[in-house]
């Protein structure tokens, strides 16, 4: 059974990545948000492709939250041990170890509910959203991602983790 944020994510599924750092720039009204709303929202982001990591930290320091990259599924197990991070936006297919095993181990350790884990991925088969909801991810994006999706996201944080 999905959770109202996975149906909620599922529903728009398929998402656009700006195609220039000035279409990025130029969010309407509606993607725009207050730099002071997320600001207490760690993120990290995984992949192993540089510009999905750039275009990423940029669209979540954009939203006011406090992103944090790395290139490999090793490397995010080791931050993710160190720091408290609210979300982590996990690329599924890296080499060496994969999306869905990084977050299989990440969400076998987790306390509570947080770390959410969102598969953030071009894979938009209905297996890996399959795997990854059997694993436990929180959500599935579909690249390129919106920044209206990620907003969401860090919204449902602030609303249902940061308020007590």
């Amino acid at each position: 059974m999905k959770s109202h944020f996975q149906e909620t994510l599922s529903q728009n599924a398929r998402l656009a990545q700006p195609s220039s750092k000035e279409e990025l720039a130029s969010s309407t009204e509606e993607e725009k948000a207050n730099p002071e709303d997320y600001g207490e929202i760690r993120v990290l982001i995984v992949d192993d492709m540089p510009t999905n990591r750039k275009v990423l930290q940029h669209l979540i320091k954009k939203l006011g939250a406090q992103p944090e990259t790395c290139a490999s599924g090793e490397e995010a197990l080791q931050l993710n041990s160190k720091n408290l991070y609210h979300l982590i936006l996990l690329d599924l297919h890296m080499p060496t170890m994969s999306g869905f095993e990084v977050g299989e181990k990440i969400i076998s350790k987790r306390s509570g509910q947080l770390p959410l884990v969102v598969a953030q991925t071009a894979d938009e088969t209905p297996q890996a959203c399959d795997r990854t909801n059997g694993i436990g991810f929180d959500g599935h994006l579909t690249k390129p991602i919106r920044p209206p999706k990620v907003s969401d996201i860090l919204q449902t944080i602030k609303g249902k983790h940061l308020s007590r």
